[in-house]
C-alpha cells in the first residue's frame, strides 16, 4: 500500500477482511503491499480503528486548561489581541498558538484569524 492511504482504501481493505478474505489475498486485489496489509489488519485488530495514533513528540503547552483560558479571554474580549490572549494565560502562548486554539475551538472570529 502507498505510505499515506485515504480512508476509503482503508475502509475498503477492513471491509475485504470483515467479508472474509485473507490478508495476504488482499495487496493482490488492492494494489498494495503485504506488509502494509498486514500493519493495517494488525492495527484494526488492536485498536478497532484505522486512524493514525498520535506520534511520541514534543507535548503542547496548550493543554486542555491553558485552551479553556484562552476561549474565555477571547470571548470576554472579542477585540483583545491575540498576543495580549497569549501573554494572559499561564504558561505564555504565541500568537499562533492561540490561533490555532481559537480555531480548533471554534471560538474566534474570521476576521480574528485573518482569513
Amino acid at each position: 500500500m502507498p505510505k499515506h492511504l485515504d480512508s476509503l482504501v482503508k475502509n475498503r481493505f477492513i471491509g475485504a477482511l470483515q467479508a472474509g478474505l485473507n490478508v495476504s489475498q488482499l495487496p493482490k486485489r488492492m494494489t498494495s503491499d503485504s506488509p502494509s496489509a498486514k500493519n493495517l489488519a494488525e492495527k484494526f485488530q488492536e485498536t478497532g480503528s484505522t486512524h493514525h495514533r498520535p506520534g511520541s513528540g514534543r507535548p503542547t503547552k496548550a493543554t486542555s486548561h491553558v485552551q479553556r483560558s484562552i476561549t474565555k479571554e477571547a470571548t470576554k474580549d472579542r477585540r483583545k489581541p491575540l498576543a495580549d490572549i497569549g501573554r494572559s494565560v499561564t504558561p505564555i502562548i504565541s500568537t499562533s498558538t492561540v490561533r490555532r486554539v481559537l480555531a480548533d475551538r471554534g471560538s474566534a472570529s474570521q476576521e480574528r484569524l485573518g482569513r
